[in-house]
């Protein structure tokens, strides 16, 4: 329901990247009183980036179809940039009327390791896993600044959760916000997911179970008519065209080696703090992160 604000927006899946949030917005959707934006329009970065913010209400109003549902109660959306973007959380304080917050933590050396892992088989990530870590660890974070297609790396950055969540947390108070962890979401989904409901004051209800699948180094052979037509055709079309043709006869897939017991303790040195923090500022535990026990 829209109150005093423009914007239909109540609820937002603010991050972190890599820690289930595509499966997680569609869980959300299945329920009769939730109506999140559509799968293409899952991360609009509308807080984020200037451009898309600059389009106004009535464009962003429009991401809503909540195709099928009477009368829903929540209206939402899961840009994983608004977690780390100080500007995001200002437009969001400013414009959104009493918005509900439910962020996904996932374990930050996991969600550092899936990142990379995505980032090489999607986005061609070159550097080894330690050199991909440290080239933008002191960086400054700038949403309107994305790598050349349109994603964002900073892999040290996007798991500094303490740092975030305590921003947050000042922001918009305990009260409005509800932190699940990949880790329980996958050990229980039913029960998880009415947790969530249940912090949104809604009634129970039984979503279906999403197929998330595992990451894997892949190696695209796109003949060039392929690449000419992407760039004649709209990224929408040209993605079904590659979902349905280049992936099924132009890659070869190939397993990429999980971290080591040096490299993740060379993460758990790096993350300790945050992660500290993180259970100091929310009172929760994560005893699920067996790396931090």
């Amino acid at each position: 329901m829209i109150g005093k604000s423009e914007y239909k927006a109540n609820l937002l899946i603010p991050g972190a990247g890599k820690s289930g949030t595509t499966s997680f917005h569609t869980y959300l959707n299945q329920h009769p009183k939730i109506c999140m934006t559509s799968d293409q329009d899952k991360e609009p970065q509308y807080f984020a980036m200037d451009v898309q913010y600059n389009r106004g209400p009535a464009y962003y109003n429009s991401l809503f179809g909540c195709e099928g549902k009477k009368n829903p109660v929540y209206y939402g959306e899961s840009s994983t940039t608004y977690l780390i973007s100080e500007i995001a959380v200002t437009r969001i304080k400013n414009d959104l009327e009493n918005p509900k917050f439910i962020i996904l933590l996932r374990n930050p050396i996991d969600r550092m390791d899936s990142h990379y892992r995505w980032m090489c088989t999607y986005f061609g990530e070159t550097k080894t896993f330690e050199d991909a870590v440290m080239a933008d660890k002191d960086l400054i974070f700038d949403p309107n600044k994305p790598e050349e297609k349109g994603v964002y790396k900073f892999y040290y950055y996007e798991s500094c959760y303490g740092t975030f969540i305590e921003r947050y947390l000042n922001a918009f108070g305990k009260e409005n916000i509800y932190i699940l962890t990949t880790e329980d979401l996958k050990k229980d989904y039913k029960s998880a997911l009415n947790n969530c409901f249940e912090f949104l004051g809604l009634d129970p209800f039984e979503v279906k179970e999403t197929i998330s699948g595992i990451t894997v180094k892949r190696h695209l052979q796109i003949p060039s008519v392929m690449k000419n037509l992407s760039f004649l055709l709209p990224d929408k079309y040209f993605r079904k065209i590659k979902n349905n043709v280049i992936e099924r006869f132009y890659t070869r897939h190939e397993y990429m080696d999980g971290l080591t017991e040096s490299q993740r303790k060379w993460l758990r040195d790096m993350l300790r703090e945050e992660v500290v923090k993180l259970k100091e500022v929310t009172g929760l535990e994560f005893n699920e992160w067996n790396d931090f026990n």
